[in-house]
């Protein structure tokens, strides 16, 4: 699910605004130096905007910058962050159950390698 997330983001982000760095890269170490101890906590998205976001709070964030219609997934925050994280917990258990699972990332084609940062 989450190659189909950047898949589907790069395909949205025309301003290419996103930039998509591994959780093990160099990059997410490089902003997690001061606390690496959440780095072994975070399964799969983190969205860096000066500030971390993890888990539903990411996701919420990455759809809003899109623009546009998007920018509505502001109103998942009236719902309580703690049943946005079990629903989001719920998908990324399941993902490789229901979408498969990739042993690389295919996504990072020559066109769309610069929004690749490690």
């Amino acid at each position: 699910m989450c190659n189909n997330f950047v898949k589907y983001l790069i395909r949205l982000d025309k301003d290419e605004v996103f930039k998509f760095s591994s959780i093990n890269g160099v990059t997410a170490k490089k902003i997690f130096e001061k606390s690496t101890d959440q780095l072994g906590k975070i399964d799969s998205v983190v969205f860096y905007n000066k500030n971390i976001y993890v888990k539903s709070e990411a996701i919420i964030n990455i759809i809003y910058e899109l623009g546009g219609v998007y920018k509505l997934s502001l109103l998942f925050r009236i719902l309580p962050k703690k049943i946005l994280n079990i629903l989001y917990d719920y998908i990324a258990s399941n993902r490789n159950r229901w979408f498969g699972k990739l042993d690389k990332c295919s996504i990072a084609e020559k066109k769309n390698i610069s929004r690749f940062l490690d």
